[in-house]
């Protein structure tokens, strides 16, 4: 069992890279913790998160995880919580990491981002591969503060 997560369930380790505009990322899952490294400054986590929130208090176990390729901004993970839910945490990056999450009816095993077609070029498009086959997406829009 990893830290925090669920006994029952498989919890694979995750990697994943993207090497993006601000710098390439190396981020990794397991169980219900999650870590980022920026590889210019590789010996600090830039995001290190023990515990994934979870919007019931169920145990977090992922199952899927991808970067936003492009502005390296955004983190999608493919989650159960507990035996019985399933969904998707969209991370983002500015700052601390900030999750919102998205109830699925069916565990997401595959995840990819792929460009949005908006006029916000910070926009994205999430695809989505349950463990039954189906494929299904969110358009994700980043809200970006201006000064």
């Amino acid at each position: 069992q990893t830290p925090g997560g669920n006994r029952d369930v498989d919890s694979p380790t995750l990697m994943d890279a993207a090497s993006c505009t601000g710098g390439p990322l190396l981020a990794v899952a397991a169980g219900s913790s999650f870590r980022a490294w920026e590889l210019r400054h590789a010996l600090r986590p830039l995001l290190d998160c023990e515990r994934l929130p979870s919007s019931n208090d169920k145990a977090v176990t992922v199952t899927a995880m991808h970067l936003e390729p492009t502005n390296g901004k955004l983190v999608a993970l493919g989650c159960r919580w507990g035996s019985d839910d399933s969904g998707v945490l969209l991370g983002n990056f500015n700052g601390a990491l900030q999750f919102g999450d998205c109830p699925t009816s069916r565990v997401p095993l595959a995840l990819c981002w792929t460009p949005a077609h908006s006029a916000k070029a910070s926009d994205a498009r999430l695809a989505v591969f349950d463990e039954d086959g189906w494929f299904f997406g969110f358009d994700v829009a980043t809200n970006s503060k201006s000064s």
